[in-house]
């Protein structure tokens, strides 16, 4: 079964409470495609917790990333971008975490922040690049998807930013 549900950037604690019920009701995270589109298998309810995890790194890295994530007891369960989804079964009272503190909380968020803050001199310097050549109502097409693109990406660094201050202050 594959369902579509939109998260912004980070709202990843909302998108691992919403996986965990899916778990819970017996439908299990197999695999993900482009954002927003999950693939589930069903079977029996497990009690499984999720955990997002940011992760920009070369894939030679990240094959140690997933070592270090299995010996924790985690399992990977696949990539969207650069978003690596992790699953755990916990005992009854248990409720795994990845990251054992706010401030390691943080640090995701900051390698996240600065991808979306990175992003933003290419948003920048496109809409030239996007003009030349193109018929007029196709260009106006490309200027509307932009300017989303551009609210998009400042729209999540806000969401981000204030994430970091929450952790932060805590």
């Amino acid at each position: 079964m594959e369902k579509f549900k939109w998260f912004f950037a980070g709202q990843d604690e909302k998108e691992e409470a919403w996986l965990r019920e899916m778990a819970l009701s017996g439908q299990h995270l197999e695999s993900l495609r482009v954002p927003g589109f999950y693939r589930f298998s069903s079977g029996k309810p497990r009690n499984d917790f999720f955990r997002l995890d940011f992760i920009k790194t070369p894939m030679n890295d990240l094959t140690a990333y997933h070592k270090t994530i299995n010996t924790a007891g985690w399992e990977y369960v696949g990539q969207m971008n650069s978003w690596q989804y992790l699953r755990r079964s916990a005992k009854k009272n248990e409720i795994p975490e990845l990251h054992g503190n706010d401030e390691a909380k943080a640090e995701k968020y900051q390698r996240l922040m600065v991808f979306l803050v990175g992003s933003i001199p290419f948003l920048l310097i496109f809409p030239p690049m996007i003009g030349k050549g193109i018929e007029q109502p196709y260009y106006e097409i490309l200027r509307v998807i932009y300017l989303l693109f551009l609210l998009f990406d400042g729209f999540s660094a806000m969401n981000v930013y204030k994430r970091i201050m929450q952790l932060r202050e805590s």
